[in-house]
């Protein structure tokens, strides 16, 4: 391979890299945006927390029992 041909070579293999490198980037940032954006939904909902759902099982509410 000549000295044209290797330089080309580098070129394709730094724009690989850095497509690469973008690509990575792009799929942290999806996947960041999508935990953030199911965070926010259950916060609306108000927080899960296995300990109130576990009493809920074994206790249910007053408003339940009365029913």
């Amino acid at each position: 391979m000549d000295a044209a041909g290797h330089r080309r070579l580098l070129r394709l293999l730094d724009a690989q890299n850095a497509l690469l490198a973008e690509s990575k980037l792009m799929r942290f940032t999806a996947g960041f945006k999508l935990a953030w954006g199911m965070a926010k939904e259950l916060e609306e909902d108000g927080f899960y927390s296995f300990e109130w759902e576990e009493e809920e099982h074994i206790c249910p509410p007053a408003e339940q029992v009365d029913a």
